[in-house]
């Protein structure tokens, strides 16, 4: 028997460059590995918090702003790419590295389809398709990956990423 499902219905602004009311019922669920376990205040404020940290997120790297986008992750950062562990100790090259990563052509990212995989009052997991386009809003790539963003010492932040992005 699949584990029950909670539905928690949310009014937040999900990237700057795609407007949209996220609404988390049918099909946006919230699965809990815990059936009995309600999804409490405390954990919508945490997913209110995860969502605003990916729109934070997607708007200074689309503003090429290192340092908003260092605001968006703890550090040390860690992200899984296939099998390829990447750990940023500081910010200093996580920018440049992107860059690298993103390839000549690309231009912007959007974050398509995010969808809470759980979450409690310090931790969300957000289930998130990247798209990566060039300047004439062409697709380069799109890729699913599992954000990891908790709170340490009152600030939210990405600690963790794992993608199935191909580089």
């Amino acid at each position: 028997m699949p584990p029950a499902v909670e539905s928690v219905s949310l009014n937040c602004q999900i990237g700057k460059y795609k407007s949209q009311q996220a609404s988390f019922s049918d099909p946006v669920l919230i699965q809990s590995q815990h059936a009995n376990r309600e999804t409490s205040l405390v954990n919508k404020n945490a997913i209110e918090k995860g969502l605003a940290l990916m729109d934070a997120h997607i708007t200074a790297l689309n503003h090429r702003d290192a340092k908003a986008i260092a605001a968006t992750l703890h550090f040390p950062h860690h992200r899984l790419s296939g099998t390829t562990w990447k750990t940023w100790e500081t910010a200093e090259r996580y920018f440049e590295d992107f860059l690298a990563r993103a390839g000549e052509d690309w231009s912007h990212s959007a974050f398509e389809n995010i969808k809470v995989a759980d979450s409690s009052e310090n931790k969300v997991h957000l289930d998130a398709e990247i798209r990566r386009y060039d300047s004439n809003n062409v697709l380069i790539t799109s890729f699913r990956s599992l954000w990891i963003i908790i709170q340490i010492d009152g600030v939210w932040a990405a600690k963790a990423r794992s993608s199935f992005a191909v580089n």
